[in-house]
């Protein structure tokens, strides 16, 4: 009978682990999304449990009043080209910025700057943030080490940086959040333990950081929908134990697995056309994208590149100088994710 129920209960936990969901390069960022963090007070707040067909119910969490918004960018937009390595993209919030390098096989951090004490963290053994596929039970360690810098009271400070995370998919089942629940998620969970040692303040310091992340994942979205992150991080002067939870989710980041309407641009206007000196490019999108505008002369020519960045669903201006350029016709081209329109212009 022993035997029976051994047997059920491992063609039971197959059965889950076949159901659960399998993390692919198909959420790996993109530049150009933009995203909102909803933060969550976080007295006693508990991860829940591992395993399988769990319900985590935050329904009853309360809102904070404050969020933070999330993009994804360039390497030139974080004024930052080499320093990082292999970097290919930059998350940005707020002010800190995490330079990461995302692949078919994995994405890897190559480190951050902005963040208060040890403001400035470049990895040279960089920090693998999750290998694909990645499904529930799968894990993997990985060493970090690096150069940092830091500042206390307006005085500079550098040194180096060893530790090491600890990834695991340890759990898998459906997610309660206020404002909307989430069925068959992966939940990740990262511990990463840091040791910093900085010169500059005198003796030499050492910080210390421990941080447990939890994150749970579905595979339509570019980025985790639920965390919770637990932090302490000590140094010879203070300690410091936070814990943080926020949700993420905004349309733009849905990835191919549902996808959603295509940007379209619509009742576009330059005004005032002619102009002499600058002119206003007025139009309004479905949906957030993409922006990229050309100046092209009349053979089609690029002249100038005048916009190339994300913007919001509804209204949008932009306003460009063209007081330097020669008197002519011209046309501007207007690219929202491929989709291009042509605009003719005339400077006087």
């Amino acid at each position: 009978m022993k035997t029976i129920f051994c047997l059920l209960s491992a063609i039971l936990t197959s059965v889950a682990v076949l159901n659960a969901q399998t993390l692919t390069s198909d959420i790996n960022p993109k530049i150009g999304d933009v995203y909102t963090n909803h933060y969550f007070e976080t007295d006693d707040i508990n991860p829940g449990e591992a395993g399988t067909e769990i319900l985590w119910d935050f329904s009853g969490l309360v809102p904070k009043d404050s969020s933070q918004n999330v993009n994804v960018v360039g390497l030139a937009v974080a004024n930052e080209t080499t320093d990082f390595q292999e970097a290919e993209e930059v998350i940005k919030e707020g002010s800190v910025y995490v330079f990461i390098k995302a692949g078919e096989d994995s994405v890897v951090n190559w480190g951050n700057k902005g963040n208060f004490v040890v403001n400035r963290v470049v990895h040279t053994d960089p920090q693998v943030l999750i290998k694909y596929p990645f499904t529930l039970n799968d894990s993997f360690e990985d060493s970090i080490k690096g150069t940092t810098s830091a500042e206390y009271m307006n005085f500079p400070a550098s040194g180096s940086h060893k530790g090491k995370a600890v990834v695991i998919a340890d759990g898998t089942g459906d997610l309660k959040l206020p404002e909307k629940e989430y069925k068959n998620v992966l939940r990740v969970k990262t511990v990463i333990n840091m040791e910093y040692t900085v010169k500059g303040f005198g003796p030499d310091i050492t910080i210390e950081s421990d941080i447990a992340t939890y994150e749970w994942y579905v595979d339509t979205i570019r980025h985790p929908v639920f965390t919770i992150i637990y932090r302490n991080l000590s140094h010879p002067l203070k300690t410091y134990n936070d814990i943080y939870a926020f949700s993420s989710v905004d349309p733009e980041t849905v990835t191919s697995k549902e996808v959603p309407l295509e940007p379209v641009v619509s009742d576009i206007s330059l005004y005032p056309n002619p102009s002499s000196d600058f002119i206003n490019v007025s139009y309004d999108l479905n949906k957030g994208g993409r922006v990229k505008i050309v100046l092209k002369d009349s053979a089609g020519k690029t002249i100038q590149e005048l916009a190339n960045e994300h913007r919001h669903s509804g209204s949008n201006v932009h306003t460009f100088d063209i007081s330097r350029i020669n008197k002519g016709s011209y046309f501007l081209e207007i690219d929202i994710n491929g989709h291009k329109t042509m605009n003719k212009i005339t400077i006087q």
